[in-house]
């Protein structure tokens, strides 16, 4: 049962555990706003607002899918550990099945047994680091939660993402690389859901302060996760262009106060506000 101090980032990973294990148990047509609620001690409101429309309950379970727990999956972990090995090693051009196979010291049929070709392998490391990556920056989250200030908040999850990016620069490049020779329609799809449920996972957070007052009352909390998303992308696409002049840790407290520009709160939204005005006229 999730209690009334539990943080929007908590909540928004029940809800997507409860959806996986109703999904083991019904077939997805039949899996409703309140069942998943009844799982998770919320409201049905706050389930849709979590996962969107039913329709999409579908992206939320292909990320599952391609991490899920097999009697296999030790060797598909293995496997999987080698791909980021001979792909940040290699690039995704120059890395091949049976580099990875032998990496992982497996023929390559262990490997297609998994994983169909090498777009699949990359997929599901892509699946993998970001379930690994929305875990740890809950965490981080539900730590900035605890701030008093909400842009002292926001500070700290940039100053972190900075950190996170800059200890891990292969990965945009290898991403990059990969998007370039994507052709597949079902490539394109998986990243998308992909992208959905960071927008998705976004929008619970900002939610969560307008509905304490503590973020701007008017702003659309869907198109702020698209800029936020857009924003980090694009931080990382000018890092990568020109490491010497973009110092993510020095630009972040700056870029910090133009995003609360927009999704802080107004005067009037604070709560505070009526109250010191009457104390005035008293």
């Amino acid at each position: 049962m999730v209690v009334l101090n539990d943080s929007p980032a908590l909540i928004h990973q029940r809800i997507v555990e409860a959806l996986q294990m109703l999904a083991a148990e019904l077939p997805l047509a039949e899996i409703s706003y309140a069942a998943i609620a009844a799982r998770t001690g919320v409201s049905w409101q706050r389930v849709k607002q979590v996962l969107g429309p039913r329709a999409a309950f579908g992206d939320w379970l292909a990320i599952k899918a391609g991490v899920a727990e097999t009697p296999a999956s030790d060797t598909r972990q293995r496997i999987i550990a080698s791909a980021a090995t001979v792909f940040a090693r290699k690039g995704y051009h120059g890395a091949s099945l049976d580099q990875v196979a032998a990496d992982a010291g497996l023929t390559k049929g262990a490997v297609y047994w998994h994983f169909q070709s090498k777009s699949d392998l990359f997929l599901a490391l892509l699946d993998a680091r970001f379930q690994r990556d929305m875990s740890e920056m809950a965490v981080k989250v539900d730590a900035a939660h605890n701030q008093a200030d909400p842009f002292d908040s926001l500070k700290l999850v940039l100053l972190q993402l900075a950190d996170k990016i800059e200890s891990d620069r292969d990965w945009p490049r290898l991403f990059l690389e990969f998007l370039g020779h994507a052709r597949e329609d079902a490539v394109h799809q998986r990243i998308g859901a992909i992208y959905r449920q960071s927008y998705a996972w976004s929008q619970t957070l900002l939610d969560d302060l307008r509905q304490r007052g503590r973020s701007n009352q008017h702003a659309d909390s869907f198109v702020a996760s698209v800029f936020w998303g857009a924003l980090v992308d694009g931080l990382v696409l000018a890092w990568l262009a020109n490491p010497q002049l973009i110092d993510l840790k020095q630009l972040m407290p700056q870029i910090a106060e133009l995003v609360w520009q927009g999704v802080g709160p107004r005067q009037a939204d604070l709560p505070s506000s009526s109250s010191n005005s009457s104390v005035g006229q008293d």
